[in-house]
């Protein structure tokens, strides 16, 4: 069964036949729906931008939070714990304040 879909058109009075103006219909009502879903589908597109910015910052948590398990990995028993030492990047740690330290921070 072969089905033909022809515009529709509204022409008032004899107008439409005489060449006067004439509505195509089918094309309005498309205008009419674009017009409609328009704002609705922009508000999809930002809020499915938003989800997927929010689940790479997931994913980007993730990687970190796994690199910094596998470095404490080197520390999961006191004897490897303890065998680490603690360096400063630039110079030695040293106890003593400058002489600029409140008197009740100074060490004897």
């Amino acid at each position: 069964m072969t089905t033909t879909s022809n515009p529709v058109t509204i022409a008032n009075g004899t107008a439409g036949a005489a060449g006067g103006s004439v509505i195509n219909v089918a094309q309005l009502v498309s205008q009419l729906v674009q017009a409609t879903q328009a704002p609705q589908q922009n508000i999809i597109n930002k809020r499915t931008t938003e989800v997927t910015t929010q689940i790479s910052a997931v994913g980007q948590l993730k990687s970190a939070l796994s690199t910094f398990q596998s470095a404490l990995s080197a520390l999961d028993t006191q004897s490897s714990f303890n065998a680490q030492i603690a360096r400063a990047a630039t110079r030695p740690l040293s106890p003593r304040l400058s002489p600029q330290a409140p008197r009740s921070a100074r060490i004897a």
